[in-house]
C-alpha cells in the first residue's frame, strides 16, 4: 500500500477550515474591497514572476526591488497585494517603477491562501519564480508552487524570535514547504531561517529597506514658507495617542527653557486632532491649527498639524525634531526622514520596528536615542541653546550612512531574473 505523506492531509484539512472562514471573512469590512478578486482566479494572466507584497510596508520592497530589475529579454512581472494600503501603492507606482521597456507589470490582489483557490490561481498564472517578501510565510500558497515546481524565494526574510518560536512548534509542516532560497537581513535571521527551513540555501543581503530611505533633502520652489524668520522651529512628529502625557511634559519642559521656540506637533494619526486640541486648551497654550495659519507663525507660538503630507515641509525648516511612537513600546516611527533634512533628531528608548537600521546612526550623532522624556526634552533643549545646528554636515552624514547599507534590491533583483532564466 502506497503511503501518502502527510503533508497531504494537513492541506486537505487547511482547505476545510478555510472553506468554513470564507462566509465570515465576506462578512468583514476590512476584506470588501476586493473580496470576489480574493475567491477566484479567473482573472490572472500568465506570468513569469509573481512578488507578493501583502501590505504597504512589503509594497514599498517589491517596488525597490522593481526599479533594480534589467531583464534581457521581455519579463512579464504580477505583483498582488492583501491590504487596501498595500494595493493603492503597488497600483499607484508600480507604472513609474517599470525602468525598462522589457518589463510588463500587472498589479492584483491575492487570492486567501485557501489550497483549492491558490492553487487554481498558480495554475493560471504559471509563474518560474515566485517572491515572498519579509515573513510573507503561506502553507497553502508555498504547497501549491512545490507541487508546480515553481522556484520559491524569501526576499529580505525577517524571523523575530518570536515568529520563530511559533514557527519551531510546527516545523514538520515546514520542513516539506521550504523555499529553494532565502536572502535574510541579518546574521539571527539567517540562523533562524535555516532552522526552520534545513532544506533551502539561506545566505544575507543588506535591508531593501535602506534602498526604499529618502535621500532627497530639498523641497520643490514655491512650497509654502510658514515660519517667520526669527523663529527656531521643533517639529513633534508622529506623536501616538499611547505616549501623549508623556510628550506634553515634553512639551512643557521645551517651552519653558525655550520660550522663542515655534512648536509643530503632528499626531500620528489625525483624529488625535480633537484630543490634543484638549491637551493645549488644558495645559494653557496659545494655539492654533495649521489650516487656520494665517501669515508666518511667530517666536513662542504652536502650531497643531491638522493637514496631510506637509511633514517634510516642517522638517525642512526644522532647528530639532522628536519622532514619536517610542516613549512607550510601540516600535517607533521613521526617524531617518528629518536625520536626511539635517535636522538634530530625538527618540525615545522605544524603536524596534526600526532595528534594522542598526546601532550606529546612534554613534554617528545624527540621531539621539532617549531614555525617556526628560532627557529627550533636555536635548531639545540643548540643541536649541546652542544656536542653529549646522545642517550640512548632518545632511552629509546621514545620506552616507544610508548609500553606505544600501544594495540589497540590486542584489535580489540579479539572484531573481537569474532564476526566471
Amino acid at each position: 500500500m502506497k503511503r501518502v505523506d502527510y503533508i497531504v492531509y494537513f492541506i486537505k484539512l487547511y482547505n476545510l477550515v478555510w472553506k468554513a472562514a470564507i462566509p465570515f471573512l465576506k462578512k468583514s469590512s476590512r476584506l470588501k474591497k476586493g473580496f470576489d478578486k480574493r475567491v477566484s482566479a479567473v482573472h490572472f494572466e500568465r506570468s513569469d514572476l509573481w512578488i507578493h507584497a501583502a501590505s504597504a510596508g512589503e509594497a514599498y520592497l517589491a517596488l525597490e526591488i522593481l526599479k533594480a530589475i534589467q531583464p534581457g529579454k521581455p519579463l512579464c512581472v504580477l505583483l498582488t497585494a492583501t491590504t487596501d494600503q498595500g494595493k493603492e501603492i503597488i497600483d499607484r507606482c508600480a507604472t513609474s517603477c517599470q525602468v525598462s521597456s522589457a518589463l510588463k507589470v500587472n498589479t492584483e490582489w491575492c487570492p486567501f491562501d485557501m489550497p483549492e483557490i491558490i492553487g487554481r490561481a498558480v495554475d493560471k498564472i504559471r509563474p518560474s519564480v515566485m517572491v515572498l517578501l519579509e515573513t510573507e510565510i503561506w502553507p497553502g500558497l508555498l504547497y501549491c508552487l512545490k507541487q508546480r515546481d515553481t522556484k520559491i524565494f524569501i526576499v529580505n526574510g525577517r524571523l523575530s524570535p518570536k515568529s520563530f518560536k511559533k514557527f519551531s512548534k510546527t516545523a514538520f509542516i515546514w520542513s516539506k514547504l521550504a523555499p529553494d532560497r532565502i536572502l535574510a537581513t541579518s546574521e539571527d535571521d539567517m540562523k533562524r531561517f535555516a532552522r526552520i527551513f534545513k532544506k533551502s540555501h539561506v545566505s544575507l543581503i543588506p535591508n531593501i529597506k535602506f534602498d526604499a530611505l529618502p535621500q532627497n533633502n530639498t523641497l520643490p520652489a514655491g512650497t509654502e514658507v510658514f515660519l517667520s524668520t526669527d523663529s527656531k522651529l521643533v517639529v513633534l512628529a508622529s506623536i501616538r495617542a499611547e505616549e501623549e502625557r508623556l510628550v506634553e511634559k515634553l512639551l512643557e519642559k521645551v517651552s519653558k527653557n525655550c520660550p522663542n521656540a515655534c512648536i509643530a506637533i503632528f499626531p500620528r494619526h489625525m483624529h488625535r486632532i480633537g484630543q490634543w486640541q484638549k491637551h493645549l486648551d488644558r495645559l494653557g497654550f496659545n494655539w492654533t491649527v495649521k489650516s487656520r495659519l494665517r501669515g508666518v507663525a511667530g517666536p513662542g507660538s504652536v502650531i497643531l498639524w491638522d493637514v496631510f503630507g506637509e511633514l517634510k515641509t516642517a522638517y525642512a525648516h526644522a532647528d530639532a525634531a522628536f519622532v514619536g511612537g517610542s516613549l512607550k513600546p510601540l516600535g517607533g516611527q521613521n526617524f531617518v526622514e528629518p536625520a536626511v533634512f539635517g535636522v538634530p533628531t530625538v527618540t525615545g528608548p522605544f524603536t524596534d520596528d526600526f532595528q534594522w537600521v542598526g546601532p550606529g546612526i546612534f554613534g554617528s550623532g545624527v540621531v539621539f536615542k532617549a531614555r525617556n522624556w526628560r532627557q529627550a526634552a533636555a536635548h531639545i533643549v540643548q540643541v536649541l541653546e546652542n544656536g542653529p545646528p549646522d545642517k550640512t554636515d548632518r545632511k552629509k552624514t546621514a545620506v552616507e550612512y544610508i548609500t553606505k547599507h544600501q544594495g540589497g534590491a540590486g542584489m535580489a533583483a540579479e539572484a531573481v531574473t537569474r532564476a526566471v532564466g
